[in-house]
Protein backbone atom coordinates (compact mmCIF):
# COMPACT_ATOMS: atom_id res chain seq x y z
CA UNK A 1 0.00 0.00 0.00
CA UNK A 2 1.33 3.45 -0.55
CA UNK A 3 1.62 5.60 2.62
CA UNK A 4 1.84 8.81 1.51
CA UNK A 5 -0.26 11.08 3.33
CA UNK A 6 -2.05 14.42 3.55
CA UNK A 7 -2.14 16.24 6.75
CA UNK A 8 -4.51 18.68 8.28
CA UNK A 9 -3.97 21.55 9.93
CA UNK A 10 -7.07 22.94 11.84
CA UNK A 11 -7.92 26.74 11.63
CA UNK A 12 -10.67 26.56 14.56
CA UNK A 13 -10.01 27.27 18.47
CA UNK A 14 -10.92 25.86 21.63
CA UNK A 15 -12.83 28.90 22.48
CA UNK A 16 -14.79 28.59 19.01
CA UNK A 17 -15.64 25.36 19.61
CA UNK A 18 -17.06 26.34 22.88
CA UNK A 19 -19.41 28.63 21.10
CA UNK A 20 -20.17 25.62 18.27
CA UNK A 21 -21.14 23.14 21.25
CA UNK A 22 -23.97 25.97 22.59
CA UNK A 23 -24.68 26.94 19.26
CA UNK A 24 -24.66 23.90 17.08
CA UNK A 25 -27.41 20.73 17.32
CA UNK A 26 -27.10 17.49 17.34
CA UNK A 27 -29.21 14.59 15.86
CA UNK A 28 -29.48 12.05 19.36
CA UNK A 29 -30.10 15.20 21.72
CA UNK A 30 -32.92 15.75 24.10
CA UNK A 31 -36.07 15.81 22.30
CA UNK A 32 -39.29 17.82 22.00
CA UNK A 33 -41.81 17.05 25.00
CA UNK A 34 -44.89 17.92 22.37
CA UNK A 35 -44.67 16.04 19.17
CA UNK A 36 -47.09 17.00 16.48
CA UNK A 37 -46.44 16.80 12.53
CA UNK A 38 -47.75 19.06 9.97
CA UNK A 39 -47.56 18.98 6.48
CA UNK A 40 -47.35 21.97 4.14
CA UNK A 41 -48.88 21.36 0.88
CA UNK A 42 -49.68 24.50 -0.34
CA UNK A 43 -46.68 26.61 -0.37
CA UNK A 44 -45.59 30.26 2.22
CA UNK A 45 -43.91 32.67 -0.35
CA UNK A 46 -42.53 35.06 1.90
CA UNK A 47 -41.44 38.35 -0.15
CA UNK A 48 -37.68 39.28 0.63
CA UNK A 49 -38.68 42.63 2.01
CA UNK A 50 -41.20 42.03 3.54
CA UNK A 51 -42.11 39.00 6.38
CA UNK A 52 -44.86 37.38 7.27
CA UNK A 53 -45.64 34.26 9.44
CA UNK A 54 -44.82 31.57 8.53
CA UNK A 55 -48.38 29.52 9.86
CA UNK A 56 -48.08 25.50 8.39
CA UNK A 57 -51.24 24.59 6.65
CA UNK A 58 -52.49 20.98 7.72
CA UNK A 59 -53.42 18.98 5.21
CA UNK A 60 -54.20 15.25 4.69
CA UNK A 61 -50.73 12.97 3.39
CA UNK A 62 -50.96 12.43 -0.48
CA UNK A 63 -50.94 8.51 -0.64
CA UNK A 64 -48.26 8.45 -3.37
CA UNK A 65 -46.59 10.71 -6.84
CA UNK A 66 -48.51 10.82 -9.46
CA UNK A 67 -45.92 10.65 -11.85
CA UNK A 68 -42.15 9.25 -12.33
CA UNK A 69 -39.92 12.33 -11.87
CA UNK A 70 -38.05 14.22 -14.83
CA UNK A 71 -34.08 12.78 -15.22
CA UNK A 72 -33.88 12.32 -11.37
CA UNK A 73 -30.50 12.69 -9.89
CA UNK A 74 -30.62 8.61 -8.09
CA UNK A 75 -33.13 5.58 -8.37
CA UNK A 76 -33.51 5.44 -4.55
CA UNK A 77 -32.06 5.55 -1.22
CA UNK A 78 -31.23 2.90 1.49
CA UNK A 79 -33.24 3.57 4.89
CA UNK A 80 -32.30 1.52 8.35
CA UNK A 81 -35.24 0.47 10.24
CA UNK A 82 -36.83 -1.82 12.79
CA UNK A 83 -32.94 -3.53 12.45
CA UNK A 84 -32.55 -3.87 8.78
CA UNK A 85 -31.77 -2.02 6.20
CA UNK A 86 -34.00 -1.60 3.30
CA UNK A 87 -33.45 -0.36 -0.05
CA UNK A 88 -36.86 2.22 -1.31
CA UNK A 89 -37.77 3.55 -4.80
CA UNK A 90 -38.74 7.38 -4.93
CA UNK A 91 -42.15 5.79 -4.64
CA UNK A 92 -41.94 4.38 -1.16
CA UNK A 93 -41.73 0.78 -2.60
CA UNK A 94 -39.10 -1.89 -1.86
CA UNK A 95 -36.30 -2.42 -4.26
CA UNK A 96 -35.58 -5.39 -3.33
CA UNK A 97 -32.72 -5.48 -0.92
CA UNK A 98 -33.52 -5.87 3.19
CA UNK A 99 -30.89 -7.73 5.60
CA UNK A 100 -30.41 -7.57 8.94
CA UNK A 101 -28.42 -4.73 10.61
CA UNK A 102 -27.06 -6.47 13.58
CA UNK A 103 -26.59 -3.88 16.25
CA UNK A 104 -26.58 -0.85 14.61
CA UNK A 105 -29.78 1.15 15.85
CA UNK A 106 -28.76 4.17 14.39
CA UNK A 107 -26.83 5.98 11.63
CA UNK A 108 -25.18 8.80 10.90
CA UNK A 109 -25.30 9.74 6.75
CA UNK A 110 -21.66 9.59 6.66
CA UNK A 111 -21.10 6.52 8.27
CA UNK A 112 -22.13 3.94 5.17
CA UNK A 113 -21.99 3.80 1.57
CA UNK A 114 -24.65 1.74 -0.37
CA UNK A 115 -25.33 -0.44 -3.27
CA UNK A 116 -28.87 -1.27 -4.44
CA UNK A 117 -27.70 -5.23 -2.80
CA UNK A 118 -24.99 -3.76 -0.30
CA UNK A 119 -24.31 -1.57 2.63
CA UNK A 120 -20.33 -0.78 3.74
CA UNK A 121 -20.94 0.06 7.28
CA UNK A 122 -18.66 1.71 9.41
CA UNK A 123 -18.27 0.88 12.83
CA UNK A 124 -15.83 0.15 16.09
CA UNK A 125 -15.07 -2.84 14.97
CA UNK A 126 -13.97 -2.68 11.27
CA UNK A 127 -15.61 -1.52 8.31
CA UNK A 128 -18.74 -4.21 7.77
CA UNK A 129 -20.15 -5.52 4.62
CA UNK A 130 -23.91 -6.31 4.98
CA UNK A 131 -25.65 -8.41 2.42
CA UNK A 132 -28.98 -10.32 2.35
CA UNK A 133 -27.97 -12.89 4.25
CA UNK A 134 -24.98 -11.91 5.73
CA UNK A 135 -22.82 -10.06 7.42
CA UNK A 136 -18.83 -9.48 7.11
CA UNK A 137 -15.87 -7.77 7.82
CA UNK A 138 -14.04 -6.23 4.63
CA UNK A 139 -10.92 -7.44 5.17
CA UNK A 140 -8.53 -5.16 3.60
CA UNK A 141 -9.72 -2.31 5.72
CA UNK A 142 -7.57 -3.58 8.83
CA UNK A 143 -9.64 -4.40 11.96
CA UNK A 144 -9.47 -0.73 13.31
CA UNK A 145 -12.31 1.13 14.22
CA UNK A 146 -14.09 3.03 10.93
CA UNK A 147 -15.52 5.99 11.28
CA UNK A 148 -16.82 6.93 7.98
CA UNK A 149 -17.44 5.01 4.97
CA UNK A 150 -18.85 5.66 1.06
CA UNK A 151 -18.89 3.86 -2.02
CA UNK A 152 -18.82 5.45 -5.43
CA UNK A 153 -22.08 5.88 -7.35
CA UNK A 154 -20.74 3.06 -10.36
CA UNK A 155 -20.04 0.91 -7.05
CA UNK A 156 -16.66 0.49 -8.44
CA UNK A 157 -14.29 2.49 -5.61
CA UNK A 158 -14.64 2.39 -1.55
CA UNK A 159 -13.17 4.70 0.26
CA UNK A 160 -12.84 4.91 4.59
CA UNK A 161 -11.69 6.84 7.21
CA UNK A 162 -10.25 4.50 10.44
CA UNK A 163 -10.42 5.82 13.60
CA UNK A 164 -7.05 4.89 15.50
CA UNK A 165 -7.02 5.38 19.54
CA UNK A 166 -2.73 6.38 20.77
CA UNK A 167 -1.50 8.23 23.28
CA UNK A 168 -4.72 9.26 25.07
CA UNK A 169 -6.01 10.96 22.00
CA UNK A 170 -7.09 9.39 18.25
CA UNK A 171 -5.89 9.43 14.52
CA UNK A 172 -7.95 9.44 11.77
CA UNK A 173 -6.62 7.97 8.39
CA UNK A 174 -8.82 8.18 4.73
CA UNK A 175 -8.24 5.14 2.60
CA UNK A 176 -9.68 4.71 -0.85
CA UNK A 177 -9.43 1.43 -3.12
CA UNK A 178 -10.99 -0.51 -5.46
CA UNK A 179 -14.70 -2.52 -4.44
CA UNK A 180 -12.12 -5.56 -3.70
CA UNK A 181 -9.40 -3.82 -2.13
CA UNK A 182 -7.17 -3.45 -4.90
CA UNK A 183 -4.51 -0.18 -5.01
CA UNK A 184 -5.51 0.86 -1.83
CA UNK A 185 -4.12 4.78 -1.04
CA UNK A 186 -3.83 6.06 2.30
CA UNK A 187 -5.15 9.88 0.80
CA UNK A 188 -5.38 11.70 4.25
CA UNK A 189 -4.19 12.17 7.83
CA UNK A 190 -4.75 13.31 11.31
CA UNK A 191 -2.39 12.45 13.74
CA UNK A 192 -2.39 11.85 17.40
CA UNK A 193 -0.75 15.24 18.15
CA UNK A 194 -2.82 17.12 15.74
CA UNK A 195 -5.82 15.57 17.44
CA UNK A 196 -4.95 16.35 20.92
CA UNK A 197 -4.44 20.47 19.52
CA UNK A 198 -7.35 20.29 18.17
CA UNK A 199 -10.04 17.30 18.00
CA UNK A 200 -10.94 17.53 14.37
CA UNK A 201 -12.44 14.30 12.73
CA UNK A 202 -12.07 13.18 8.89
CA UNK A 203 -15.63 12.58 7.11
CA UNK A 204 -16.50 11.44 3.44
CA UNK A 205 -18.98 13.85 1.96
CA UNK A 206 -19.80 11.98 -1.26
CA UNK A 207 -18.69 10.42 -4.81
CA UNK A 208 -19.42 12.60 -7.44
CA UNK A 209 -20.75 11.33 -11.15
CA UNK A 210 -17.44 10.75 -12.68
CA UNK A 211 -16.14 9.02 -9.66
CA UNK A 212 -14.17 11.90 -7.59
CA UNK A 213 -14.45 11.43 -3.77
CA UNK A 214 -15.31 14.61 -2.09
CA UNK A 215 -14.03 14.30 1.40
CA UNK A 216 -14.00 17.17 4.29
CA UNK A 217 -13.11 18.14 8.15
CA UNK A 218 -15.19 18.76 11.25
CA UNK A 219 -14.59 19.20 14.68
CA UNK A 220 -14.90 15.84 16.30
CA UNK A 221 -16.80 15.19 19.90
CA UNK A 222 -18.95 17.76 19.99
CA UNK A 223 -22.32 17.42 21.85
CA UNK A 224 -25.60 19.63 22.79
CA UNK A 225 -28.58 20.08 20.57
CA UNK A 226 -27.38 20.03 17.17
CA UNK A 227 -30.41 20.71 14.14
CA UNK A 228 -27.45 21.14 11.26
CA UNK A 229 -23.78 19.88 11.45
CA UNK A 230 -21.51 21.23 8.84
CA UNK A 231 -17.77 21.35 7.74
CA UNK A 232 -14.15 23.28 8.19
CA UNK A 233 -13.13 22.46 4.78
CA UNK A 234 -13.56 20.14 1.61
CA UNK A 235 -11.69 18.76 -0.65
CA UNK A 236 -11.57 16.83 -4.02
CA UNK A 237 -9.41 13.79 -4.60
CA UNK A 238 -9.48 12.01 -7.99
CA UNK A 239 -8.67 8.46 -8.00
CA UNK A 240 -7.58 8.64 -11.80
CA UNK A 241 -4.34 11.08 -11.19
CA UNK A 242 -4.12 10.38 -7.26
CA UNK A 243 -4.23 14.36 -6.96
CA UNK A 244 -5.67 16.42 -3.88
CA UNK A 245 -7.28 19.61 -4.69
CA UNK A 246 -8.59 22.20 -2.01
CA UNK A 247 -12.50 22.67 -2.90
CA UNK A 248 -12.69 25.52 0.57
CA UNK A 249 -10.23 26.24 3.02
CA UNK A 250 -12.06 28.10 5.63
CA UNK A 251 -10.81 31.39 7.23
CA UNK A 252 -11.58 31.07 10.72
CA UNK A 253 -15.39 32.00 10.08
CA UNK A 254 -17.21 29.10 8.70
CA UNK A 255 -16.25 26.43 11.14
CA UNK A 256 -18.32 23.80 11.14
CA UNK A 257 -20.95 25.61 8.87
CA UNK A 258 -19.93 24.83 4.93
CA UNK A 259 -23.14 23.01 4.32
CA UNK A 260 -22.29 22.37 0.43
CA UNK A 261 -20.93 23.18 -3.40
CA UNK A 262 -22.65 22.98 -6.25
CA UNK A 263 -22.30 20.91 -8.86
CA UNK A 264 -19.63 22.73 -11.06
CA UNK A 265 -17.73 23.74 -7.43
CA UNK A 266 -18.17 27.52 -8.29
CA UNK A 267 -20.77 28.09 -5.30
CA UNK A 268 -20.79 26.88 -1.86
CA UNK A 269 -23.60 27.43 0.62
CA UNK A 270 -22.90 28.28 4.59
CA UNK A 271 -25.26 27.38 7.14
CA UNK A 272 -25.09 28.06 11.01
CA UNK A 273 -27.92 30.92 11.88
CA UNK A 274 -28.97 32.17 8.16
CA UNK A 275 -28.01 31.47 4.67
CA UNK A 276 -24.81 32.59 2.40
CA UNK A 277 -24.22 32.25 -0.93
CA UNK A 278 -20.60 32.63 -1.72
CA UNK A 279 -19.59 32.68 -5.30
CA UNK A 280 -16.17 30.97 -5.07
CA UNK A 281 -14.67 32.72 -8.50
CA UNK A 282 -15.84 36.54 -7.67
CA UNK A 283 -15.68 36.14 -4.11
CA UNK A 284 -19.14 37.62 -4.22
CA UNK A 285 -21.34 36.70 -1.16
CA UNK A 286 -25.43 36.73 -0.90
CA UNK A 287 -27.01 36.55 2.60
CA UNK A 288 -30.45 35.01 2.39
CA UNK A 289 -33.26 36.96 4.54
CA UNK A 290 -34.49 35.21 7.61
CA UNK A 291 -37.75 33.75 7.70
CA UNK A 292 -40.12 33.40 10.83
CA UNK A 293 -38.70 31.32 13.37
CA UNK A 294 -35.58 30.77 12.32
CA UNK A 295 -33.00 30.84 14.55
CA UNK A 296 -30.61 27.68 13.19
CA UNK A 297 -30.46 27.30 9.60
CA UNK A 298 -28.45 24.14 7.75
CA UNK A 299 -28.20 21.42 5.54
CA UNK A 300 -28.23 23.56 2.92
CA UNK A 301 -27.98 21.43 -0.88
CA UNK A 302 -28.36 23.52 -4.32
CA UNK A 303 -30.37 22.49 -7.10
CA UNK A 304 -28.84 20.59 -9.87
CA UNK A 305 -28.71 23.59 -12.54
CA UNK A 306 -27.02 25.90 -9.53
CA UNK A 307 -29.89 28.52 -9.55
CA UNK A 308 -31.96 27.42 -6.47
CA UNK A 309 -30.83 26.33 -2.93
CA UNK A 310 -33.21 24.46 -0.25
CA UNK A 311 -32.49 24.40 3.07
CA UNK A 312 -34.13 23.81 6.58
CA UNK A 313 -34.50 25.82 9.13
CA UNK A 314 -35.56 25.78 13.39
CA UNK A 315 -36.13 27.34 16.30
CA UNK A 316 -33.28 25.13 17.92
CA UNK A 317 -35.48 25.26 21.22
CA UNK A 318 -35.54 21.33 21.59
CA UNK A 319 -38.65 21.39 24.08
CA UNK A 320 -40.13 23.48 21.35
CA UNK A 321 -38.89 23.03 18.05
CA UNK A 322 -40.08 24.19 14.65
CA UNK A 323 -38.47 23.06 11.71
CA UNK A 324 -39.21 24.28 8.55
CA UNK A 325 -38.03 24.18 4.48
CA UNK A 326 -37.15 26.95 2.45
CA UNK A 327 -36.19 27.18 -1.50
CA UNK A 328 -34.57 30.42 -2.77
CA UNK A 329 -32.85 31.68 -5.67
CA UNK A 330 -28.67 31.27 -4.89
CA UNK A 331 -28.80 35.11 -6.10
CA UNK A 332 -31.42 36.36 -3.66
CA UNK A 333 -33.43 38.05 -6.43
CA UNK A 334 -36.57 36.18 -5.80
CA UNK A 335 -38.99 35.30 -3.11
CA UNK A 336 -38.14 32.51 -0.64
CA UNK A 337 -41.32 29.47 -0.71
CA UNK A 338 -41.62 27.48 2.57
CA UNK A 339 -42.37 24.38 1.44
CA UNK A 340 -42.70 21.90 4.29
CA UNK A 341 -43.44 23.16 8.13
CA UNK A 342 -42.88 20.44 11.36
CA UNK A 343 -44.18 21.50 14.58
CA UNK A 344 -42.33 19.77 17.76
CA UNK A 345 -39.22 18.25 14.95
CA UNK A 346 -37.48 19.53 12.31
CA UNK A 347 -36.46 18.71 8.35
CA UNK A 348 -33.15 18.05 7.22
CA UNK A 349 -32.80 18.48 3.64
CA UNK A 350 -31.21 15.40 2.22
CA UNK A 351 -30.38 16.18 -1.59
CA UNK A 352 -32.43 17.37 -4.82
CA UNK A 353 -34.44 14.49 -6.66
CA UNK A 354 -34.13 16.60 -9.35
CA UNK A 355 -34.91 20.32 -10.26
CA UNK A 356 -38.70 20.14 -9.39
CA UNK A 357 -38.09 18.11 -6.00
CA UNK A 358 -36.50 17.30 -2.36
CA UNK A 359 -35.92 14.36 -0.59
CA UNK A 360 -36.29 15.01 3.06
CA UNK A 361 -35.21 13.48 6.60
CA UNK A 362 -37.72 14.35 9.48
CA UNK A 363 -37.04 13.96 13.36
CA UNK A 364 -39.34 14.50 16.13
CA UNK A 365 -38.35 12.62 18.92
CA UNK A 366 -37.09 9.67 20.59
CA UNK A 367 -40.36 7.98 20.83
CA UNK A 368 -41.55 8.25 17.18
CA UNK A 369 -39.48 7.33 13.89
CA UNK A 370 -37.41 9.42 12.46
CA UNK A 371 -39.00 9.81 8.53
CA UNK A 372 -37.83 10.70 5.10
CA UNK A 373 -40.18 12.35 2.13
CA UNK A 374 -40.32 13.48 -1.06
CA UNK A 375 -41.94 16.76 -1.85
CA UNK A 376 -42.36 19.24 -4.88
CA UNK A 377 -40.45 22.30 -4.21
CA UNK A 378 -44.15 24.39 -4.79
CA UNK A 379 -45.06 22.85 -1.61
CA UNK A 380 -47.17 20.15 -3.33
CA UNK A 381 -47.15 16.20 -2.55
CA UNK A 382 -45.53 15.81 0.74
CA UNK A 383 -45.15 12.07 0.53
CA UNK A 384 -43.82 9.98 3.44
CA UNK A 385 -41.70 7.50 1.85
CA UNK A 386 -40.13 5.28 4.79
CA UNK A 387 -39.79 5.49 8.33
CA UNK A 388 -35.61 5.09 9.80
CA UNK A 389 -32.59 6.53 9.40
CA UNK A 390 -31.45 7.70 5.77
CA UNK A 391 -28.29 5.85 4.97
CA UNK A 392 -27.50 6.66 1.53
CA UNK A 393 -28.81 7.33 -2.09
CA UNK A 394 -29.18 3.81 -4.87
CA UNK A 395 -27.67 5.54 -8.00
Amino acid sequence: MNTSSRKFYPLITTSLLLVLLLSACNLFAAEPTSVVETPVNTPIVIATNTPQPATPLPVEETAAPTAEPLAPEFGGFMVLTNGEFVAIDLFGQPMGFRAAAGMTEYIRQEQAGVTKNSVALASNTGLLLVEMDQIQPIAFAGSNSVFSAGISRDGSQIAWVSQIMADNSVAFELWVAGIDGSNAQKIAERTPSESLVMPVSIEIVSWTADGKLIYGTRPFGIGGYILFAGWNDLYLYDPADGTVRDLYINDGTTNFCVNSLSSDFTQMAVGCETIQIQNLVTGAKVDLPTVPEQIRAGSAIFSPSGQLVAYGVGRANPESEFGQVVVAPVDGSGDQTLVAALEGGYYQVLGWIDEGSLLLWSSIGADVPSSIWKVNIDGSELVKLADGWFAGFIY
